[in-house]
């Protein structure tokens, strides 16, 4: 990923990209966050959601969507950036807590309702 800022850019100068080496394979899908202080991005192979932190470039938190690969079609914060929503070829809806990471594990209600749609990792 390349990132520039915007914000800090003056009329008539350009700014050199800074790079975050997200991914072994090519990136498939990329979202900031409202603020624009964390970007999500998903590699081709759809299995793993990076979060890194814009400003330090560090890495955050690693996400699991699941491990078959999977063509991920969009990746999005909610506007307070306390979930993170995927979706996918699979025809599933990820949707992780990103506040409290603890919370992203499959949900036993959702098994015994058999719900294989929609994935809750909250």
């Amino acid at each position: 990923l390349q990132l520039v800022d915007l914000a800090s850019t003056k009329p008539g100068t350009s700014s050199a990209p800074f790079t975050i080496n997200a991914h072994q394979s090519d990136v498939a899908c990329v979202s900031l966050n409202q603020p624009g202080t964390v970007v999500a991005s998903a590699s081709q192979k759809g299995t793993l959601i990076r979060l890194f932190d814009t400003q330090s470039k560090e890495k955050l938190v690693e996400l699991r969507r699941g491990t078959d690969p999977a063509t991920l079609y969009c990746i999005n914060f909610s506007h307070d950036s306390s979930f993170l929503c995927a979706s996918s070829d699979k025809g599933t809806v990820h949707i992780f807590a990103l506040k409290d990471t603890r919370l992203n594990r499959r949900s036993a209600h959702l098994r015994r309702w058999n719900l294989p749609q929609i994935c809750l990792h909250s």
